[in-house]
């Protein structure tokens, strides 16, 4: 078990290593609530007065997400593919895509997600995406 921070425990903890960052998910004990905590670095460039030198520095973010343990129980696989696919799900939702963001970044294509995208979904695997997708354009093509 892990501490995420907030003095409480945690159990079921994923751990996803991209080159934006370490993002650690959990649940945290005796509630239905899951955390994410994102630790990467933040370079800056070179100070043009200070040399030639830039700045490193070690950033960490945290996001709770209350009940979000509960879908977990609808979704099959293990707690690594769980998490996946509930971010997925989530992403549909453009507020809360933009939540999460920060955090899934290297981890999962957001841009599919975004309406005002140039994603080409042509390349795509998702059936289930669309299936939806051809549903609301066969609901549009009504009013032609």
């Amino acid at each position: 078990m892990e501490n995420n921070g907030s003095g409480a425990f945690s159990e079921n903890i994923e751990t996803y290593t991209t080159p934006c960052g370490t993002l650690v998910v959990g649940q945290i004990k005796g509630t239905n609530d899951l955390f994410m905590r994102k630790t990467y670095y933040q370079v800056s460039s070179p100070d043009p007065e200070g040399g030639n030198i830039g700045t490193c520095e070690k950033k960490t973010i945290s996001l709770n997400l209350p009940y979000a343990a509960n879908e977990l129980k609808y979704l099959e696989g293990t707690f690594r593919e769980k998490y996946i696919e509930l971010f997925k799900n989530n992403c549909r939702n453009e507020n809360i895509r933009s939540a999460l963001e920060p955090f899934i970044k290297g981890i999962i294509d957001t841009s599919k997600y975004d309406r005002h995208s140039s994603y080409d979904s042509s390349s795509d695997e998702d059936e289930e995406d669309d299936y939806y997708r051809g549903n609301i354009d066969d609901y549009f093509n009504k009013f032609d």
